[in-house]
C-alpha cells in the first residue's frame, strides 16, 4: 500500500471512530450504598455583616443541598480561663490565643462529676447560634432536616508555642466527660443534640495516640451517652491521608465494644489517594458493616472527579467539599460560596467556581438515593448513577473528551440533561444548561451530545418538582411557583397583579412587566441565570425566588 493509499485509510478510520457512539450502560440489579449527606463546616467569614447571612443560608440549601454541618469544638473549651472571650474581647491578641485554644485544664479530678465552671463554650455557641440554627430552620421549613457532626479537635502541636503538648482527654474517660458536657449544653440550652460525634480530627496531627486510644475514647463515650439517654453516631478514624486511615483500621477495630457504636469509616485525602486505597476503605467498611465519608481536603485540586471516584471506589455515603461557608472577595479556595461586600447592604452571593460542578451532586442527590450500576465502554465518560427517594433516575457523567453517548438501560421515563463545561476548577463556560424534555419508552437508548469536558446530569422528570414560596406573612395575597425556569404568579381571592419586578439580591433591577390587573401571570426567566432574585408585586408585597 503506498503512503497516499495509507494516508486515506488513517483519515477515513478516525472519521468513522469519531462517529461511532460510546455507550454507557445501567444495571438496576446491582445496588451499592445510600446516600446520607452533603457536609460543610460551621465556619464563616471574619466580619460579615448580618444582613447576608439569610441569602447565605438559602443559597447553600436551597441551590446548593447542604444538609450536614461538621460543629467543631476545641480541646480548650475544657479550662478555667474563658480564652475565647478573651480573644474576641481583645484582652489577649490572636497569636496569645492561638497558643491557648487548645490547651486543657481539668474541670476536676473525677470524669464522673462535672464542674461547670471549668468548661466555656462561647466559641460553640457562636457558630450554633450564627450558622447552624439558620441552616437547621431553612431545612426545616423545606421539610427535611439537619445532622450534626459534632467535631473534637485537639491540634496539640500549637501548644507550648509550638513546643507540643498533651491534653487531658487523651485519657478515655475524661474525653468521654468532655463530650457528655457538650450533649448536655446544647440540649439545654438549645434544645439540640449533635447526631453524631466525630471522635477526633486528624488524629496523626494531633498527635492524639493511635488506632487505639481513638477506639477506646469512641467506646467510653458512647457508653457514657448510651447511660443518659443520648445515642448518637460515631464517626473515625478521619486521618488526613487514606494511607494513615487504613493503617489505624487494625488497632482501632480490636478494641472491645466497638462495633456497638462505630457507624461511619471517615478519612481526609490530602495524601494517598489511590484507586487502590479507596476500594480497600469500602472493603474495610463493608468488614466492619459501617458506612463511608470523605470529609476534608480543602485544596484546589478537589474537583467534582474526586467525588465522583469516592462514590464509585470507596462507596461513601457523605462528602465535605469546603470547610468554611465563604471568604469576602474572589478567593474561591477558602470557602464555599463567592461573597463580594461592599457595604451598605450592597452585596452579592455565588456559587464559588468549583462548587457550581459540585452542584450536579449536591444538589441532585438526594439523601436516602441508592446508588445502582453503571459502566461505559470509554474512560472518557465515567457514569454514576443513582434512584433518588421519589422514584427518579439520576446518572453523572464526568466526561473528559467529546463526543456522542448512548445510555442504555434507562427506564421508561421523562429525561432532562444539565451539564456544566470546564474542568471542575475554573469558572464554567457553561453552567447548568438544561436541555428539552426527552421522554423515551425504555427500549431505546438514550442519546446525548457532550461537546467538551464537563459534568452531565441526566435527570428522570417523571414528575418534575415544583417549589412553592408564599408572600408576606401579613396576608397570603399572592401565591409563587418557580419550574423550569419559569415563574408563576397567582392572585388569591380577589387580588389581582399589575406588576411584577425581579431584583438581584443587591438590588438590581433584572425584570419589569406591567399587566391588566389580571388574576395570574407566567413568567420566562430562562435569560437570568440560576440564583437568588427578589420579586415584588404591585411594588408592595415582596418575597425570594430559586432559580436552579
Amino acid at each position: 500500500m503506498n503512503q497516499f493509499n495509507k494516508l486515506c485509510l488513517g483519515i477515513l478510520f478516525l472519521t468513522a471512530h469519531n462517529l461511532i457512539a460510546q455507550v454507557v450502560t445501567i444495571d438496576l440489579n446491582q445496588s451499592y450504598q445510600t446516600i446520607d449527606r452533603w457536609e460543610n463546616g460551621t465556619f464563616l467569614p471574619a466580619g460579615l455583616e448580618d444582613y447576608i447571612i439569610d441569602d447565605l443560608v438559602d443559597l447553600a440549601v436551597d441551590s446548593l443541598g447542604i444538609n450536614r454541618l461538621r460543629l467543631e469544638v476545641r480541646s480548650g473549651s475544657e479550662n478555667n480561663a474563658n480564652n475565647y472571650q478573651m480573644y474576641i474581647d481583645s484582652i489577649i491578641d490572636y497569636d496569645t490565643w492561638r497558643n491557648l485554644r487548645y490547651a486543657t485544664i481539668n474541670d476536676n479530678d473525677d470524669p464522673d462529676s462535672i464542674d461547670w465552671s471549668g468548661f466555656h463554650f462561647t466559641e460553640l455557641d457562636e457558630k450554633i447560634e450564627n450558622i447552624l440554627i439558620p441552616i437547621r430552620e431553612r431545612l426545616i421549613q423545606n421539610n427535611s432536616d439537619l445532622y450534626i457532626n459534632l467535631c473534637y479537635v485537639a491540634f496539640t502541636g500549637q501548644l507550648n508555642g509550638g513546643n507540643g503538648g498533651p491534653v487531658i482527654h487523651q485519657e478515655p474517660e475524661e474525653y468521654a466527660e468532655f463530650i457528655e458536657a457538650i450533649f448536655l449544653h446544647m440540649d439545654s440550652t438549645y434544645g439540640i443534640v449533635p447526631n453524631a460525634v466525630e471522635v477526633i480530627l486528624e488524629p496523626n496531627v494531633a498527635s492524639f495516640g493511635n488506632g487505639t486510644l481513638v477506639g477506646e475514647c469512641l467506646v467510653a463515650t458512647g457508653n457514657r451517652l448510651n447511660s443518659i439517654g443520648y445515642t448518637p453516631h460515631f464517626i473515625a478514624c478521619s486521618n488526613t491521608n487514606l494511607n494513615g486511615t487504613l493503617n489505624y483500621y487494625p488497632d482501632f477495630t480490636a478494641v472491645p465494644g466497638i462495633s456497638s457504636y462505630w457507624n461511619e469509616y471517615s478519612f481526609h485525602a490530602y495524601a494517598g489517594r489511590t484507586e487502590a486505597n479507596l476500594i480497600q476503605i469500602a472493603d474495610n467498611a463493608a468488614a466492619s458493616g459501617v458506612k463511608t465519608s470523605m470529609l476534608e481536603w480543602w485544596a484546589n485540586g478537589n474537583t467534582f472527579s474526586y467525588l465522583h471516584d469516592c462514590l464509585k471506589l470507596a462507596n461513601i455515603s457523605s462528602y465535605e467539599f469546603k470547610g468554611s461557608f465563604g471568604a469576602v472577595g474572589n478567593n474561591w479556595n477558602t470557602g464555599l460560596l463567592q461573597i463580594v461586600d461592599n457595604g451598605n447592604n450592597n452585596y452579592s452571593l455565588d456559587l464559588q467556581r468549583p462548587t457550581k460542578y459540585f452542584r450536579h451532586y449536591f444538589k441532585l442527590i438526594e439523601p436516602g438515593a441508592i446508588r445502582y450500576s453503571a459502566s461505559s465502554d470509554s474512560a472518557s465518560f465515567d457514569p454514576v448513577v443513582f434512584i433518588n427517594p421519589d422514584g427518579n433516575l439520576l446518572l453523572n457523567i464526568d466526561a473528559s473528551a467529546s463526543g456522542t453517548v448512548q445510555i442504555e438501560g434507562l427506564p421508561p421515563g421523562t429525561y432532562q440533561t444539565i451539564h456544566s463545561l470546564g474542568d471542575g476548577k475554573q469558572e464554567p463556560s457553561v453552567y447548568w444548561s438544561k436541555s428539552p424534555l426527552d421522554t423515551i419508552s425504555g427500549v431505546e437508548p438514550l442519546s446525548i451530545e457532550i461537546p467538551s469536558q464537563g459534568i452531565f446530569s441526566i435527570v428522570q422528570r417523571s414528575s418534575i418538582s415544583t417549589s412553592v414560596s408564599t408572600l408576606t406573612q401579613e396576608a397570603e395575597r399572592f401565591i409563587l411557583n418557580t419550574k423550569n425556569n419559569s415563574l408563576t404568579v397567582s392572585g388569591i381571592g380577589s387580588n389581582k397583579i399589575e406588576n411584577v419586578t425581579i431584583y438581584t439580591v443587591n438590588g438590581q433591577l433584572v425584570l419589569s412587566e406591567s399587566y391588566d390587573a389580571t388574576e395570574r401571570v407566567d413568567i420566562n426567566c430562562d435569560h437570568l441565570g440560576p440564583n437568588i432574585y427578589v420579586v415584588r408585586i404591585n411594588e408592595q408585597y415582596s418575597s425570594k425566588i430559586f432559580l436552579y
